[in-house]
């Protein structure tokens, strides 16, 4: 199965065309034609999330909360956001979150 099929399937339960206007749900990070091999499930992205998704053979991390709201001005690892946006490239996971689409489902 790929990430975009994920996607679908919590889309048609809560499309993205009913999040809020100040809100980013959907693909975060990765390619949507990624072939799942796990799926890790998680209310915020953190770090240790991301280490578990790894650890567990798990190359998609779905979450409530997007993990990055505003743009990115760097990745250096200095923040949290920083260090999940790198472990997740480096591992190949696609991240997906379904926040405010999902609240108002």
């Amino acid at each position: 199965m790929k990430a975009r099929q994920v996607a679908d399937i919590i889309e048609e339960f809560a499309p993205l065309g009913i999040q809020e206007s100040w809100d980013n749900a959907g693909f975060c990070i990765g390619s949507p034609e990624t072939e799942v091999t796990g799926i890790m499930v998680g209310f915020d992205c953190t770090p240790e999330l991301i280490e578990e998704a790894v650890a567990c053979g798990c190359n998609m991390v779905v979450t409530h909360h997007p993990l990055i709201f505003r743009p990115l001005k760097r990745v250096t690892g200095a923040t949290y956001q920083q260090r999940c946006v790198m472990e997740a490239v480096r591992h190949g996971i696609a991240l997906y979150s379904a926040h405010t689409n999902l609240d108002n489902a």
